[in-house]
């Protein structure tokens, strides 16, 4: 069950596929299902090539928060418990 959506990941995914297509990823969502994060990605193989650059970044932090791993929010580290 989806629990909640992550909503940066998908503005993140919009952006970028805007920067290569301008109808591009108009259905994109990002959501949580408890330590799982979901993304849906765009059809085709260069789009996906595409979105994975614009969330990589992004992703560690985004899979600490929904682990509930203290982060210092600036994306750089990560604390374990």
């Amino acid at each position: 069950m989806i629990e909640r959506e992550v909503p940066g990941i998908a503005e993140a995914l919009r952006e970028s596929s805007r920067a290569h297509t301008p109808t591009g990823c108009s259905r994109v969502q990002s959501r949580d299902c408890g330590t799982t994060l979901i993304v849906n990605l765009p059809g085709s193989p260069a789009a996906v090539a595409e979105a994975g650059e614009a969330i990589a970044a992004a992703l560690p932090h985004a899979l600490a928060l929904i682990a509930s791993l203290p982060s210092d929010h600036r994306g750089t580290q990560y604390l374990r418990r």
